[in-house]
C-alpha cells in the first residue's frame, strides 16, 4: 500500500525532506485515484492524514500536470483542460512553470 508521507511538525526539521518526497506523493495520489475515488475525494484523504488544504491541492495540481504531460499533451491544452474541470487557472499556471 502507498503512504502518504506524514506532514512534519515545525521543530521536525527531518521530516520536511518527507514532505518533498514527491515520489510518495504522486504514489500515494495515483493509488487513491486507481482505487475509484476522484480528485476532491483525494483532497479530503490528504487533509483527514494532517496535510494543510492548499498543500494538498497544489500537490494535486503538480500530479495532473504531470500526467497531461505524460499523456504527451502541451502546456496550453493541459491548462485549458484543467481550467474547464474547475481548477484555479493560477496554480496551473505556476505548476506548469516549474517544469
Amino acid at each position: 500500500a502507498h503512504v502518504l508521507p506524514a506532514v512534519p511538525h515545525a521543530d521536525e526539521s527531518k521530516r520536511v525532506a518527507e514532505l518533498d518526497d514527491e515520489k510518495a506523493i504522486d504514489a500515494f495520489i495515483a493509488h487513491t485515484l486507481a482505487s475509484g475515488l476522484a480528485i476532491p475525494d483525494v483532497l479530503k484523504a490528504m487533509v483527514l492524514k494532517g496535510w494543510h488544504t492548499e498543500t494538498a491541492y497544489s500537490k494535486l495540481v503538480n500530479f495532473v500536470v504531470k500526467q497531461g504531460i505524460d499523456e504527451g499533451l502541451s502546456f496550453d491544452e493541459i491548462k485549458k483542460d484543467m481550467v474547464k474541470k474547475g481548477w484555479d487557472e493560477k496554480r496551473v499556471a505556476n505548476a506548469l512553470e516549474k517544469l
